[in-house]
């Protein structure tokens, strides 16, 4: 007569589900979820991406602006002069033209530089907030480890305490001293995690402190820094209009003017222009240049945290299959089976379920390990 293999199983998101270091399984879960919604948050933009685009616009706006300054100045050709002297005289017959074009640029100037304060206070903000949630993330994922180790080094005795409790005749002072010492363990563990949580607190409100003021300070820095480099710009135009007038009657070219529509002097006039645009242009883009770095290091340095907790929770998960799989080989070997499979959900014929046979084993296991 042959004697048939009987084999076992074992469903193992059951006996997971069972095993005490499931609770540090689902914390790395939560951490890795936090970590990777600070990647993309609601609303937020790239600030890095924006801050290099912002800088690259600029570049060329100013690159723009400045050659039509040059070609201005490089237009000297008689008909020229003719127009420009021509139209010099209409500026000085009207006291209104040159207030109406100096309100103009001024106008012009003003809402440039409003508009690149925005979004240099709008990029400082964006970093601001990803640097404070990835500060937060650190500090969650320094209280967890403390959690893990805790629950590691105390899984024996509570393992043991729990096994004691779970005697059928035990006296109710024998049970109330269990359950004592249960208390205290868990008592003594949420007072070391709560010590660190406060200290964590304290530690990302300095954090917030500083990275507001700082943020503040770059703002009132690129503040002062725009508005002198248009006013310098402004009076560059100024000077070239509002010289000294002159008798009103005889209407006569300023001296500055009659110098700008006379050749050499117009482009001297335009380079200096020039020259005034594109230096605070490349100023401003430095600042934006230096912003996207920053925050382009801040995104690699979260991504690579987040490779560290999926590679621990990956260790942690095969830790505790291995646990399973060792203690379910051990049942089997007890019942005389001729195999155990893990598997995710029960599978038909006539295997034999050994899960809430293994479930105690494997707790038995974690305590020894």
């Amino acid at each position: 007569m042959v004697k048939l293999a009987v084999v076992g199983y074992v469903i193992v998101s059951q006996l997971v589900a069972q095993h005490p270091l499931h609770g540090m399984l689902v914390t790395y879960d939560r951490e890795i979820a936090a970590l990777r919604s600070t990647q993309s948050l609601t609303g937020l933009r790239d600030p890095a991406a924006a801050a290099l685009n912002a800088a690259s616009a600029i570049r060329v706006d100013a690159a723009g602006a400045a050659a039509n300054a040059e070609v201005v100045g490089s237009q000297n050709d008689a008909a020229n002069r003719s127009r420009e002297q021509a139209a010099a005289a209409a500026v000085l017959r009207s006291q209104r033209a040159p207030e109406r074009s100096f309100a103009t640029y001024s106008s012009q100037l003003a809402s440039e530089t409003t508009a690149s304060l925005r979004a240099y206070g709008g990029a400082m903000g964006e970093r601001t907030q990803r640097a404070y949630a990835a500060r937060a993330q650190q500090l969650r994922e320094k209280e967890s480890t403390l959690a893990f180790d805790l629950e590691r080094q105390n899984a024996g005795k509570r393992l043991i305490l729990r096994l004691q409790l779970a005697e059928l005749h035990l006296s109710p002072a024998r049970r109330a001293r269990l359950q004592s010492q249960l208390r205290a363990l868990d008592a003594l563990e949420r007072r070391a995690l709560d010590a660190l949580r406060r200290n964590d607190a304290a530690e990302l409100a300095s954090y917030r402190s500083q990275l507001e003021g700082a943020a503040a300070a770059g703002a009132g820095a690129m503040d002062a820094q725009l508005r002198a480099k248009a006013g310098a710009n402004y009076a560059i135009l100024q000077k070239v209009f509002n010289e000294e007038a002159g008798d009103a009657g005889a209407f006569p070219l300023p001296s500055q003017l009659a110098a700008f529509t006379g050749g050499y002097a117009a482009q001297r006039t335009a380079q200096t222009l020039s020259f005034g645009m594109r230096s605070v242009t490349a100023d401003v883009a430095q600042q934006f240049m230096r912003l996207g770095a920053v925050d382009a290091q801040s995104h690699r340095d979260v991504t690579s945290q987040l490779q560290t907790l999926q590679a621990e929770r990956s260790g942690l998960y095969r830790t505790i299959v291995a646990q399973i799989q060792s203690a379910a080989e051990a049942v089997a070997r007890e019942r005389h089976l001729s195999a155990v499979r893990l598997v995710s959900a029960a599978p038909r014929g006539s295997l034999v379920n050994l899960t809430q046979a293994v479930a105690p084993r494997m707790a038995g296991h974690d305590s020894h390990s």
